[in-house]
């Protein structure tokens, strides 16, 4: 609906009122809204996206003003009112006052993802204890017309098509369109966030289990864009989580999760276990670090290599007559010390070990065929010291440029994800790969709750999170719930409470433990007050030690 249209009914209410007895148009404006919101249900992505803001209100004015109008007609009365579509000399080029009024995209039977919606963070489901910690949004800015793909540090990709954003009158967005995208992977991440992890259905309540959760927006500019109907946007969501039996769900902002049926479960074949570059030297990408060389002394050095051979035998090492050499593994080499001096070799044997000259292998064989392999680096004296201490330097810089991006590079892949759960979003709001958590073989005790002393908190208004389910079930625990604790012992369990200052109060795994060791029937939570101020989910996870 125009906003015209709808300023001219709000200014003529008087007329209105007085035309049409018991305010009948105020009556059919808010059956026209009451008529929106029990329909929308069967609407595409961009009809279901209009249900929030203005264009949520202006459906429900839409089907108002249809009404009015008829009133209207009916008793004689017509307005002429200039919208959007109008001429400038008030003609409205045959278009009905229905036509001018319609705001959003043709109604189509929706797919299985396309109910997603806007759900901002004042919505009953998403209260956020720390907004200044909560997890932070990736900006992207895609092209509406050529769309684009995006990859974020976790591994997971976005692939926005060309041609699918229209705004919330269902007309087709052109120009740069922001991308705000965000991952929760762990409970640390669900707490800040303040998305429910509830589920109901049927009156039956359900925790949920995450394997991965994502919130994706966009904007153009400060407003908001929408997913034409029969469009999408594929999402690979990297998953921390190997196992196949969690379901897709998607958030409503009035009902809750809805089941939306299941994402594809595949490897991340960028992440090989050989993909991680060795530092320390095992595998065949390791980085050898690189070594000085040696400075001669006048005497004998511990673990210089000397023998017996006659290198007018040997013209090949000719060059190096004279070279001293030192061993490189000075254990192995005393080992052998013995051997070496107490023959006369009949064939020498070098081989160069790396193109700087600094490192060779020297192997020895003697008239019966024995054999003695040695890895040295020569001893250096003078003006060949001071160049090979160049060379070395000069190695060293690059040795240690490649050992941070390889540190960098191997920060990145274990990062990663090792698997990727995809699936095709047609339309904005928060998705979540989940299963129902099941605590097996739980204790269940009698509690009471002793808050920090100092501390003022309203424990009638102040939730306690139960962080469990390999620290990816949030069961947040209401005043009217707290008689008593549920907890399965098989899992590390936390209790915490977020306190004035951005502080948390702890009962961690330790606590739980030695219930279990006292077999108590009761237990007296205390919190202990972390040092940390939590201003990131990463905050959060140093305060509890995980």
């Amino acid at each position: 609906m125009s906003d015209n249209l709808e300023n001219f009914i709000r200014n003529n209410r008087d007329k209105f009122d007085s035309q049409v007895p018991n305010n009948q148009v105020w009556t059919n404006i808010q059956a026209g809204i009451t008529a929106q919101a029990t329909t929308t249900a069967a609407s595409t992505t961009a009809a279901t996206t209009a249900k929030s803001g203005l264009a949520k209100i202006a459906l429900g004015w839409k089907i108002a003003a249809v009404a009015a109008f008829t009133a209207v007609v009916a008793t004689g009365i017509f307005f002429v009112t200039q919208s959007g579509d109008s001429k400038a000399d008030g003609k409205t080029d045959g278009k009905s006052p229905e036509q001018m009024a319609t705001a959003t995209p043709p109604q189509a039977e929706p797919a299985a993802t396309n109910k997603a919606e806007y759900i901002y963070e004042a919505s009953a489901l998403v209260k956020p204890p720390v907004p200044n910690a909560n997890v932070p949004y990736l900006n992207f800015t895609v092209d509406a017309k050529k769309g684009g793909k995006f990859n974020v540090p976790s591994g997971s990709e976005l692939k926005v098509p060309g041609g699918i954003f229209v705004d919330a009158e269902g007309k087709p967005v052109t120009g740069e369109v922001q991308i705000r995208y965000r991952e929760f992977h762990d409970a640390e991440d669900v707490i800040l966030s303040g998305i429910t992890m509830k589920y109901n259905e049927n009156g039956a309540k359900e925790d949920f289990q995450t394997a991965g959760m994502m919130e994706i927006l966009g904007y153009q500019g400060d407003r908001a864009v929408y997913i034409a109907p029969g469009k999408g946007i594929e999402v690979k969501m990297a998953s921390f989580t190997p196992e196949d039996n969690y379901n897709l769900y998607f958030l409503d902002s009035k009902d809750g999760w809805k089941d939306i049926g299941k994402a594809k479960l595949t490897k991340n074949k960028n992440k090989k276990a050989d993909s991680v570059f060795d530092v320390e030297g095992g595998s065949a990408q390791a980085l050898t670090k690189p070594r000085a060389p040696v400075k001669g002394k006048a005497e004998e050095m511990d673990g210089e290599v000397m023998f017996n051979a006659n290198y007018d035998n040997f013209p090949e090492l000719k060059p190096f007559k004279g070279v001293r050499w030192m061993a490189e593994d000075k254990a192995a080499f005393k080992a052998q010390e013995d051997k070496l001096i107490s023959k006369v070799w009949s064939d020498v044997k070098l081989e160069e070990l790396d193109d700087e000259g600094l490192r060779y292998r020297i192997t020895l064989t003697h008239k019966s065929s024995a054999t003695l392999s040695i890895d040295v680096k020569p001893i250096l004296e003078g003006a060949d010291y001071e160049k090979g201490m160049e060379r070395f330097k000069e190695k060293m810089a690059n040795y240690n440029k490649t050992l941070k991006e390889k540190t960098t590079e191997n920060e990145r892949l274990t990062n990663q994800a090792d698997v990727f759960r995809t699936f095709t979003v047609s339309g904005f709001g928060i998705f979540n790969c989940d299963r129902f958590y099941g605590g097996n073989n739980t204790v269940v005790l009698k509690a009471d709750y002793d808050f920090p002393e100092g501390t003022y908190v309203d424990p009638l208004k102040t939730v306690i999170y139960h962080i469990t389910g390999d620290n990816r079930s949030v069961l947040p625990l209401m005043p009217e719930e707290r008689a008593s604790l549920k907890f399965a012992p098989r899992d590390k369990n936390y209790l915490v409470v977020v306190l004035p200052g951005n502080k948390v109060g702890v009962f961690g795994p330790k606590k739980f433990e030695e219930l279990q060791s006292k077999n108590a029937k009761s237990v007296k939570v205390e919190f202990e007050v972390s040092e940390h101020e939590v201003k990131s989910a990463s905050d959060l996870r140093t305060a509890l030690g995980v």
